[in-house]
């Protein structure tokens, strides 16, 4: 990772224990995205959560997975236009 002046990247008990956690998603890098999401599938798998705390983490989950994606197609468009403009 980068040491810029950007913020320290947010840690899974954060994530999970934000109620505003949609603006934390919205800020996280790509990188730090996979990290997060690899953890939280390995904490659902080890079945460290009950049932509602695993509700709660599939919705961030999904929503951090949307923002990957998201993350994934805005690249592609760059490499693409750049390609074009070769």
């Amino acid at each position: 990772m980068k040491a810029s002046g950007k913020k320290k990247g947010i840690s899974l008990n954060q994530l999970l224990g934000e109620s505003n956690f949609k603006n934390l998603i919205a800020e996280i890098s790509f990188e730090e995205g996979i990290t997060l999401l690899e953890e939280l599938v390995e904490k659902t798998r080890r079945a460290e959560i009950n049932l509602a705390e695993a509700v709660d983490a599939y919705e961030r989950g999904a929503l951090l997975a949307q923002r990957l994606k998201t993350l994934l197609a805005d690249a592609e468009l760059k490499i693409q236009e750049l390609k074009k403009n070769k």
